[in-house]
């Protein structure tokens, strides 16, 4: 994997050490495999509103669809790993990262039960208790938060895998694409702390979403600015589906 940069400058930046590069697995969160009866329920709108369909259900399989995160669930699970490494030092900042996270949701029961957590997994941290049930209580209730997630391409959600994945959609001219507002502001708050953008390995001129390849010219001027801002990184394209998708009609 190639080393992260920052935004246009192109300025190499050390990759953040990742919790996948732990030596023990008994030291990594498992990834959670089910979703709030709530978070299901947007999603079959997000899919309606994005393709004008009034379905019932969304048709994952049929229609090579995936439940993609915007913000990663290996993302969160560094956000909780960096804080238990040091509480006092990060203490503030995972509060504050972890807020803005659940403030963007627009459901008041999930900020609810989200804050509940994240409260008392941040006292058992500090207090130095046994944090690691309230830590995989929290990352549950981060990993189904309805606003984070959005049925899109399997197959460029899997070549993402865990980097930010911006959902785009069209504007009102119908000739652009943009990240919706409530995405679009929890990423501007977030900034580095909502994870890595991947660009096309080649010349780095598209975002990689599980919406879709994009160069900054087919984006509204402050998607644009936003996601060609945000720091990002490359990654060697090994699937011909996966190209074909980046790079529609260019041969390898």
């Amino acid at each position: 994997m190639a080393h992260r940069h920052a935004g246009p400058v192109g300025g190499v930046v050390q990759r953040m050490k990742s919790s996948t590069d732990s030596d023990s697995d008994d030291e990594l969160y498992e990834r959670p495999s089910h979703f709030s009866a709530y978070a299901e329920k947007q999603m079959v709108t997000y899919y309606n509103s994005t393709n004008q369909t009034s379905d019932m259900k969304v048709e994952y399989q049929k229609n090579d669809l995936a439940r993609c995160h915007v913000i990663s669930f290996e993302q969160m699970r560094d956000w909780l790993l960096e804080f238990e490494a040091d509480p006092t030092g990060n203490g503030g900042q995972f509060e504050s990262v972890v807020m803005t996270f659940i403030s963007a949701s627009g459901n008041q029961k999930e900020i609810d039960a989200a804050y509940k957590a994240a409260t008392a997994y941040t006292a058992s941290v500090q207090t130095g208790g046994d944090f690691k049930p309230l830590g995989v209580k929290l990352l549950k209730k981060l990993f189904t938060i309805a606003y984070n997630l959005r049925p899109d391409n399997t197959t460029l959600n899997s070549y993402i895998s865990g980097y930010l994945d911006p959902p785009l959609i069209g504007d009102q001219t119908g000739k652009l694409k943009r990240v919706p507002s409530e995405q679009r502001l929890m990423i501007e708050q977030l900034g580095p702390d909502a994870g890595t953008l991947l660009r096309s390995p080649r010349n780095q001129s598209r975002i990689i979403s599980s919406s879709g390849p994009v160069a900054k010219g087919d984006l509204t001027p402050r998607s644009g600015n936003l996601l060609f801002g945000h720091d990002y990184d490359t990654r060697n394209i090994h699937s011909d589906n996966v190209w074909d998708l980046v790079y529609p009609g260019i041969k390898k």
